[in-house]
C-alpha cells in the first residue's frame, strides 16, 4: 500500500470516529419537531441521517482498508449486515413512538 491510501483510510477512520460521535451526541439535543411532518421529531431524522452517512463511510473503510479487493462473498456479507442495521434503525424509531 502507498503512503497516500493510509493516509486517505486514515482521514476516513477520523471522520468516521467524528461524524459517530457528533451525530450520536446531537439526537440529545434535537427534541423539537420536524417542520417538514408533524408526527416526527427532529431526533428522528437525526437517527435517519445517522445510518445514511455513516454506512458510505463503513463501506469506504472496507473497501479500501486492506489491501485487497473484497470478494463477493464478503461484499454480500457487509451489505446484510448495513441492511440489518437499516432495520435495526427503523424498529429503533418505530419502538420510541
Amino acid at each position: 500500500m502507498s503512503s497516500t491510501l493510509y493516509i486517505e483510510i486514515s482521514l476516513l477512520m477520523l471522520a468516521f470516529a467524528f461524524l459517530s460521535v457528533v451525530l450520536i451526541i446531537l439526537i440529545v439535543f434535537l427534541r423539537s419537531k420536524f417542520p417538514l411532518h408533524p408526527l416526527v421529531s427532529c431526533q428522528d431524522a437525526a437517527d435517519i441521517l445517522i445510518t445514511l452517512v455513516l454506512i458510505p463511510i463503513y463501506w469506504l473503510l472496507f473497501k479500501y482498508g486492506s489491501g485487497d479487493s473484497p470478494s463477493l462473498a464478503e461484499e454480500t456479507v457487509f451489505l446484510a449486515f448495513a441492511g440489518l442495521w437499516v432495520e435495526e434503525q427503523g424498529m429503533h424509531l418505530l419502538a420510541n413512538r
